[in-house]
């Protein structure tokens, strides 16, 4: 029920433009931006709680042990996040969105090559909660209700390390997701659902100098969100979402300090450029009225943060970072991310 046949406006509701002689006027209720931007708000949690392999570890340098169970992990993140999607009704997200991961390297060899390789997994929880604006009774980037949604991941990765500190990690994750959208009017659709997602990253550090290298990064990310079908009480609502692809090009800028303990110290600096593609949602109204989303956007993304070993089994790591879109899609973000490791 979203065409324009099927609209009402509510008395007090502000005046409707007047269409162009000759066309018509779409009317969508709220409820259709604030329903289309719940699998785009699956994907940034389960991309979020996947992250790249230096968020999750630190840095390559600190990959020690052998044999089984040598570290264990965790990670925390949070911040804000505006992102817009181009689409029938061009959903947009403004909100915060923050969890934490912990985990454990299970096994871990280092071969007569001098390559290491190490096993793992991970358990994660995620949670955004952001406002919603839209295309709705004809007005654009209209507030139209939020989107509260959880996140519990569980994932596994296998990761190898050259001698000179090159790196190959994938990582393979399910996120369960729960949640609930809500429009200004207080009609609610709850979520459930999962997304699969699957990272292949890889980064080469190039020495400059006794104490400074830079890393070229590259990863690609596959993702797959399902979020069941469900009743507002108007209408039976449907989620199609295709496989999304998101890729990242990255250029890592790090510094290697010893101090007088012999402690590590690595500040660094990071640029990254993302940019999403490889589909669009369809979200359907009684399998009729279709709804369509798409997923491309590019952006670019700033960090900077410190790597610090305490002692030789703890280590710290942490970083900021601001993301902006470089394209016409509206994209804002601003984060921080901390972790720890400990090796036994």
């Amino acid at each position: 029920m979203v065409g324009e046949r099927h609209v009402q406006i509510a008395p007090g509701q502000a005046e409707l433009p007047a269409p162009v002689q000759g066309q018509s006027l779409p009317l969508y209720r709220p409820e259709v931006p604030v329903y289309a931007s719940a699998p785009r708000g699956a994907a940034i949690i389960a991309r979020q709680a996947l992250g790249t392999f230096h968020q999750r570890q630190g840095d390559q340098l600190l990959l020690q042990g052998e044999s089984a169970l040598p570290a264990s992990w965790g990670q925390a993140y949070g911040g804000t996040l505006r992102q817009q999607w181009s689409g029938t009704v061009s959903p947009s997200l403004d909100g915060d969105l923050y969890g934490f991961k912990v985990g454990q390297d299970l096994y871990a060899k280092v071969g007569d090559n001098g390559y290491r390789q190490h096993v793992g997994i991970y358990v994660s929880h995620s949670r955004l909660d952001a406002d919603v604006k839209g295309f709705a009774l004809a007005v654009h980037d209209r507030s139209v209700g939020d989107l509260k949604l959880d996140g519990d991941s569980v994932g596994t990765y296998w990761t190898l390390v050259g001698p000179q500190g090159a790196y190959l990690d994938a990582v393979l994750q399910y996120t369960r997701l729960d949640g609930r959208a809500r429009s200004e009017r207080g009609d609610t659709l709850n979520l459930d659902g999962h997304a699969w997602t699957a990272s292949l990253e890889s980064g080469y550090p190039i020495t400059l100098s006794e104490h400074w290298r830079v890393e070229p990064q590259a990863q690609l990310i596959a993702q797959k969100v399902a979020l069941d079908s469900a009743s507002d009480g108007v209408s039976r609502i449907r989620h199609d979402a295709q496989v999304e692809l998101t890729g990242r090009l990255g250029l890592r800028l790090e510094g290697a300090f010893t101090g007088s303990s012999g402690r590590l110290l690595q500040p660094y600096a990071q640029v990254n450029l993302w940019h999403g593609d490889g589909g669009r949602d369809t979200l359907s109204f009684d399998d009729a009225d279709r709804i369509k989303t798409d997923y491309r956007y590019t952006s670019m993304q700033l960090e900077s943060g410190v790597v610090a070993q305490v002692n030789e089994a703890l280590s710290l790591h942490g970083g900021v970072q601001y993301t902006a879109n470089l394209d016409s899609r509206q994209q804002e973000a601003s984060g921080v991310n901390l972790g720890v490791r400990w090796q036994f």
